[in-house]
């Protein structure tokens, strides 16, 4: 039955979106097509889109995610979050890094008119693997976006809250921050608390006492609200990229402490809205295709890391930078305020929605 309803829902769906980009084509002249994605990353596009779409088939220029169709033919826009995505894979290291080839064609075609990227690091790891000399003046940073939230919303009473959000257990670095909780625990008893969100936990791993561990796949808006207004302090050691729920805590005037990888220290300005710290491994490094050459390989490369204790530098300076949070609410204060003055800035639909019209109408003008 569930299946059944679940199926009719995709269907209304697909009917809806294909009628409304119809309706789109009459009511813009651009006649831009947008590919859908679930992805947070790109889903406000749906939620906030800049422009009216139209269906692909009527367009005049097609705006794709990660990746280029094999039989497109008409003119467009390749985003993307890192640039060995193009290579249509995302956990096979090696033939991402055999895709380069392929990857710079596509980049240097005529048909390619602009090229989205979140940062300036996502421009460094894209000049790591092609040359970008002669494509240069297609590449533009359009930021990930998170709506704004209101000031002043935070409930700071009762023990100070960690919160820890992610998926992808090993590669998100949650046992380091589940080891720099154990040990503020210890010294901070039931004064300290952190909020775990993940759905992979391994089964039995040994959890401290204060941790609840909230066990979902993703987070209602309601749920998000009232984790993010009661945190003071984020605590994201990542080992491989991830970018949606920094926007959230910047949104949410909350604090990070996390890992100096790819581009952090653009969402990140250490000291001001929270704290960056190294690491001594993360995906895109220049290992990355030759010492681990998959997802799941990078993912027991970073377990067996942890058994032998090669994050426990780490570990200590997350106990020391949340201390410095634990024994100052004007700190936590400041960097929440910091941090949203930067998303409004910088990550506000606003913002993304003007320029991404921008470059849309100077395409459609030369095309």
């Amino acid at each position: 039955m569930q299946k059944t309803l679940s199926l009719k829902s995709r269907i209304s769906k697909k009917l809806y979106n294909n009628m409304e980009g119809f309706i789109n084509f009459f009511r813009d002249n651009r006649h831009i097509y947008m590919q859908k994605s679930e992805h947070p990353f790109w889903k406000s596009y749906q939620t906030f889109p800049p422009a009216p779409y139209t269906l692909r088939k009527l367009a005049r220029l097609c705006h794709f995610l990660n990746f280029v169709p094999k039989d497109n033919t008409k003119p467009f826009i390749i985003d993307y979050e890192h640039v060995l995505m193009m290579s249509g894979k995302s956990r096979d290291y090696v033939y991402m890094i055999n895709s380069v080839n392929k990857i710079q064609r596509q980049l240097e075609s005529k048909e390619c008119q602009a090229i989205f990227v979140p940062s300036q690091g996502a421009i460094r790891e894209t000049s790591r693997y092609v040359d970008i000399s002669n494509i240069r003046n297609k590449i533009h940073i359009v930021r990930p976006i998170y709506p704004i939230q209101p000031e002043n919303q935070h409930n700071h009473k009762g023990p100070f809250t960690i919160l820890t959000i992610g998926n992808k257990f090993w590669g998100k670095g949650i046992p380091i921050a589940i080891e720099a909780f154990r040990i503020l625990r210890k010294k901070y008893e039931t004064d300290i608390r952190m909020q775990l969100v993940s759905s992979d936990v391994p089964l039995n791993y040994p959890l401290p006492k204060g941790v609840n561990l909230l066990n979902v796949p993703m987070m209602t808006d309601r749920l998000r609200s009232k984790l993010f207004r009661n945190g003071h302090v984020m605590i994201l050691p990542n080992l491989q990229d991830s970018f949606v729920v920094y926007l959230e805590a910047m949104a949410f005037g909350v604090p990070i402490i996390a890992t100096r990888i790819y581009d952090k220290d653009e969402l990140i300005l250490d000291g001001q809205t929270g704290y960056l710290i190294d690491t001594p491994i993360s995906m895109y490094d220049g290992a990355f295709g030759i010492e681990w050459k998959t997802w799941d390989h990078f993912q027991e490369i970073v377990r067996a890391k942890f058994k032998q204790g090669d994050f426990s530098e780490m570990v200590d300076e997350i106990v020391t930078k949340t201390e410095l949070l634990i024994n100052d609410i004007n700190l936590i204060r400041n960097m929440g305020a910091a941090a949203q003055k930067l998303q409004r800035e910088k990550f506000s639909p606003e913002t993304r929605n003007k320029q991404v019209r921008k470059i849309y109408n100077q395409i459609i003008e030369q095309l």
